[in-house]
């Protein structure tokens, strides 16, 4: 059963949902003995820096600001986010400086 492997849960709300963390230290939620992890992760929505202070490395700055907030606050174990294919100057900052990888492209 999947609540053998957990290491601690606790009780959240009424219902029988309790919050659980399992021996590998993953978070999730536990209901009727299925459990389901939550894959922490940090999202960037939006990032723009005015066109007068570009290519000063504040965006770059302004993204590792952001990552280590995330892993400290959050402990997100990593961060997603959304770029158009046509926009170079991110797609440039994402893969090359900051070692994003491609995952997934949505064709419209």
């Amino acid at each position: 059963m999947a609540s053998d492997n957990l290491r601690s849960c606790e009780q959240r709300e009424s219902g029988g949902v309790r919050a659980c963390e399992n021996r590998r230290g993953e978070r999730g939620w536990t209901a009727r003995g299925i459990y389901l992890i939550l894959k922490i992760h940090g999202h960037i929505t939006s990032i723009s820096v005015l066109r007068s202070f570009r290519k000063l490395g504040l965006a770059a700055k302004l993204m590792n600001a952001a990552h280590t907030e995330m892993a400290a606050i959050l402990q997100a174990k990593y961060v997603s986010l959304h770029v158009r294919v046509s926009n170079r100057a991110a797609l440039a900052l994402y893969k090359d400086k900051l070692q994003y990888e491609v995952v997934d492209i949505e064709i419209e």
